[in-house]
């Protein structure tokens, strides 16, 4: 279907979505940055953080190196924002986390003290974020995993082992009672068979580019509604009232 009909026909196909709608005790969002949070917040009003919602990873193979590797994230150096990259890296893992304060805060050195008051923060808040995700994938209640992929990893013939991957990153941290949902650009979804059993797909027709991943009027708005209008949680959660850095 063209983005044009899609769009003409977007009341029926946001119903039909409701209608045959899977709802699941957890949800995890995995990968591999931001948009995939801000899409479900603003498609559902509301997110429950889990540990990829505002970090994650830009190439494949470091993200499945974090899932295997998961118990080690933020348990040593962490290397603070700079002006260039505002993200907290943790050194032993790689693993890459937004702070609390704005990124323009470390456009300038800081003190000693606020550096250690944001690294404390981070530390605690990531940590904190890591059980419940872990609680999240091994107890007995059905999980819904979703998988923003990149396309440059789903090419003819590879993008199938790209998802499985993937997958069998997620089981590794011990994922149970799991539906793993893949969400791809619609330009590649015919790299991938048309049976794939162990896992979900869905399309939107683009992702927001990279750097400007949080932004409402790009990427595919509507495609990101109805695929959230078919995977759901069973419950909804209050909204923050802080809100969120982006709003």
């Amino acid at each position: 279907m063209t983005r044009f009909a899609r769009d003409v026909l977007y009341p029926l196909l946001l119903l039909g979505a409701r209608v045959r709608a899977r709802r699941f005790a957890h949800v995890v969002l995995a990968g591999y940055n931001c948009e995939l949070a801000f899409r479900f917040l603003k498609s559902l009003g509301f997110l429950d953080s889990t540990l990829f919602c505002w970090a994650g990873s830009t190439v494949l193979d470091e993200f499945i190196s974090l899932c295997d590797n998961i118990d080690d994230i933020m348990t040593g150096e962490l290397l603070p924002p700079t002006k260039e990259l505002p993200l907290f890296r943790c050194a032993k893992t790689g693993f890459w986390a937004h702070g609390r304060s704005h990124a323009k805060a470390w456009a300038q050195p800081q003190t000693p003290e606020f550096v250690k008051a944001e690294t404390d923060e981070v530390r605690s808040r990531i940590m904190h974020l890591k059980e419940k995700t872990l609680g999240y994938l091994r107890d007995e209640e059905p999980v819904l995993v979703v998988h923003k992929i990149r396309s440059r990893y789903c090419g003819p013939g590879e993008a199938d082992r790209t998802a499985l991957a993937v997958r069998e990153a997620i089981e590794r941290m011990g994922a149970r009672n799991m539906t793993f949902l893949v969400v791809c650009e619609e330009s590649v979804r015919r790299n991938f068979p048309k049976r794939h059993p162990r896992y979900e797909l869905r399309s939107v027709y683009e992702f927001n580019p990279e750097n400007d991943a949080l932004n409402p009027r790009l990427g595919d708005k509507r495609g990101w509604r109805l695929v959230f209008g078919e995977f759901r949680p069973e419950k909804i959660l209050k909204r923050k009232t802080t809100g969120f850095k982006f709003e």
